[in-house]
């Protein structure tokens, strides 16, 4: 578990944030073959995601706080249940008939609601072992989780519509443009749940 200790600071919480969006963004990519090949084509995000943020948000963690690699689990189960949910609809809507490619602007939208419905599932799970921690606090952590991945949601599903809308032509520009805005979960998710273990500890 780590020796824990009492100066986490909301700057190296959310260091350890981004790079664990930046391993999850790398693991979506790695795994986003395979699961297509399966005709789960959301649930690499979910897991690499859900995981990357998660294991980073453990390693850091478990130094101030005594929490276990359960905390790892429940940000895949719980960011990952909810992709794959999203990939079943998809293939029910297929059996039934329909051909509907989900892509563009409405591919924004179920990923940005996939994040932030199995954001207050991993809140949740995740909130339960920190109230076992800390009995007397009002912990929250599931609103603090729900808010960062629901911002970084509507920032990216915004960004989608608006360069569909203007037809942006891919440039070096928009090619930075589009590295920033993805990039950007992981200190704006920091940011919130950071607020929360920075509280919890003191």
């Amino acid at each position: 578990m780590g020796e824990q200790t009492k100066n986490l600071s909301l700057t190296r919480w959310m260091l350890f944030n981004s790079l664990g969006w930046i391993i999850g963004v790398i693991v979506s990519i790695l795994l986003a073959e395979l699961v297509e090949f399966i005709k789960l084509e959301f649930l690499g995000f979910g897991l690499g995601l859900g995981m990357g943020t998660a294991l980073m948000q453990w390693l850091v963690g478990r130094r101030y706080m005594a929490i276990g690699i359960k905390w790892v689990w429940f940000g895949i189960a719980g960011i990952g249940g909810s992709f794959l949910f999203v990939d079943v609809c998809m293939l029910m809507v297929s059996m039934l008939g329909y051909n509907y490619n989900l892509d563009g602007t409405p591919a924004a939208v179920a990923i940005g609601l996939a994040a932030a419905v199995g954001s207050l599932f991993t809140g949740k799970l995740q909130e339960r072992m920190l109230q076992r921690l800390y009995p007397n606090a009002t912990i929250r952590w599931s609103q603090s989780t729900f808010i960062g991945w629901t911002t970084t949601a509507i920032l990216v599903a915004v960004y989608v519509g608006l360069t569909i809308h203007f037809h942006v032509a891919r440039t070096l520009a928009s090619g930075l443009a589009n590295i920033v805005v993805i990039m950007s979960g992981g200190p704006i998710i920091g940011y919130f749940t950071g607020k929360k273990v920075v509280m919890l500890i003191k």
